[in-house]
């Protein structure tokens, strides 16, 4: 595995954005939603960004985590965003399942393609 954390970590501060809070963790759903949920009660979190997990094998739960937590779907978001993947990385995008969701803060589930999309 190949942990592309800190691409994204410098990638938020070079955006003039305050990182909060960071977690790495196995794909393991009650994990990550214990995490999601830990994160939403936070008033300085606007923003929550995964990354890895959205993938077709049968450990990649991230999507399914975030919807048990998520308010609403936000419809277009996967397709967009494999539109704009497909020009940078061809037909892997293809197997993206990255969406977004709100919930009680902004929420973005991004896909490992992404990681490769300077």
């Amino acid at each position: 595995m190949i942990n592309r954390g800190p691409n994204l970590v410098e990638k938020i501060k070079e955006a003039k954005h305050q990182l909060i809070d960071r977690k790495i963790c196995k794909d393991n759903k009650e994990d990550i939603v214990k995490i999601l949920k830990e994160w939403t009660n936070q008033k300085e979190i606007d923003v929550i960004i995964t990354t890895g997990g959205t993938g077709l094998t049968g450990r990649d739960i991230t999507p399914e985590a975030v919807n048990e937590i998520a308010d609403k779907h936000i419809p277009g978001f996967g397709e967009v965003f494999r539109t704009i993947s497909l020009k940078k990385v061809g037909t892997s995008s293809i197997q993206s399942r990255a969406c977004a969701l709100y919930l009680m803060v902004k929420y973005i589930c991004i896909t490992r393609i992404l990681r490769r999309c300077n």
